[in-house]
């Protein structure tokens, strides 16, 4: 299949002229994740090649966003165009999203509310250096604790619930906060409802909770329960594969703490994930 999609590409380069452009294709587990749910076409627009990857939410990616710097969140979210910012009605604050992941909040959103269920994005994109700020603020409040009595010990009970800068999926623009970070809220009778909503829903508009519950499958490590972070599939699930063949430790460096680094298994916060975020 993939055999027969190259030759085909490779045609309509040579009738077009443009078998000088670079076809960018995914390789191994993305590779199969073409072949067995998408129709890989390939188009050029703002001499970009792309690659479709989602046949049913017709999302295409661009090579730039399948590069170290782009998944490291080392791109100035605020001034490049892809990164779209977050409407009023949507979010009380200034955020940004990856403009294929707000189509489809947007979408997300308008059906929510026809059942009477608000949504709404109290975080989003993020940079390199904006987690860094975010991880080095949690760092500074931590409480003396005899049990905190060392930089890995604080790390890892930062990790419960805060991600070290450099593998954040925060930093892709296809991850988003709903609602509260408390998880308190979703034991109210309004967050109920919201949660529920969401777990009957939002896979139809591409969204998934990375981090479901403890006793989930593939959940027994990493980071805690987080019933307010959503994931847009399409573009996050080969974001993780192309990451993880790009990123080392040696590039999750300039924190507070950036020492214990070296001491973790970094692949228990990055695949202890849904399974359905997953490309096998």
């Amino acid at each position: 299949m993939i055999f027969r999609m190259r030759m085909i590409m490779f045609v309509a380069a040579v009738l077009f002229g443009t078998v000088g452009l670079k076809i960018f294709t995914l390789e191994t587990k993305a590779e199969t994740f073409v072949q067995n749910e998408a129709t890989a076409t390939t188009n050029s627009q703002n001499d970009s090649t792309k690659t479709i990857i989602d046949k049913t939410a017709n999302i295409s990616i661009p090579e730039r966003y399948l590069t170290k710097k782009f998944l490291l969140g080392k791109v100035n979210q605020r001034q490049d165009p892809d990164f779209i910012e977050i409407a009023p009605q949507h979010t009380p604050y200034k955020l940004r999203l990856l403009k294929e992941t707000y189509s489809a909040f947007i979408n997300m959103y308008e059906a929510a509310k026809k059942d009477g269920i608000e949504l709404k994005i109290i975080s989003a994109a993020r940079t390199y250096n904006d987690q860094c700020l975010h991880w080095n603020a949690k760092w500074k409040k931590l409480t003396p604790h005899p049990d905190l009595n060392d930089d890995l010990k604080k790390t890892l009970y930062l990790l419960r619930y805060c991600s070290l800068p450099g593998i954040s999926r925060h930093h892709w623009g296809t991850e988003i906060d709903l609602n509260s970070l408390k998880p308190s809220y979703f034991e109210t009778q309004t967050g109920k409802k919201v949660y529920d909503w969401l777990l009957q829903n939002a896979n139809s508009f591409g969204f998934y909770q990375p981090y479901t519950s403890r006793t989930s499958p593939n959940r027994t490590k990493g980071f805690f329960e987080e019933k307010w972070h959503w994931s847009y599939r399409p573009l996050s699930a080969p974001f993780l594969v192309k990451y993880k063949e790009l990123v080392t430790p040696d590039d999750i460096i300039g924190f507070t703490g950036d020492n214990t680094v070296k001491y973790l298994n970094l692949n228990e916060w990055l695949n202890s994930i849904n399974p359905d975020l997953i490309i096998e």
